[in-house]
């Protein structure tokens, strides 16, 4: 898979290191986050992938002890070293989670807006 390229681009990526638990059914994997966007998030790629057979699975985005961002993912594309995972389920929660950190980190409410508008 290849990573889409920015001029295609419609959502602000932010970047911001974290933690986030990847599971399945039968598994989960603790990674670190390289960036988040609403459209999905950037995985830094461990050395033991337990998922390369999973096509959807869910990820918890740590804020802090008691806030995390919820949504389900898909693989999009795949580099040696990162992992591009498509949000294709998110809850009003972790949606309103993740529009306050847009916000903050852009300084810029009607950018957050107009993204959720294009989400949406």
């Amino acid at each position: 898979m290849t990573p889409p390229t920015e001029n295609r681009r419609r959502f602000s990526r932010i970047n911001f290191v974290t933690k986030v638990e990847l599971r399945d059914r039968h598994k989960h994997c603790e990674l670190t986050l390289r960036d988040i966007s609403l459209n999905g998030i950037l995985l830094v790629k461990p050395s033991d992938w337990p998922f390369a057979d999973s096509p959807q699975l869910e990820a918890r985005i740590f804020l802090s002890d008691e806030d995390a961002i919820r949504m389900k993912v898909k693989l999009c594309h795949e580099e040696a070293s990162l992992l591009g995972y498509q949000c294709i389920g998110i809850d009003m929660d972790s949606i309103s989670h993740l529009r306050r950190l847009i916000e903050l980190n852009l300084g810029d409410a009607s950018i957050a807006e107009r993204e959720l508008a294009d989400l949406l």
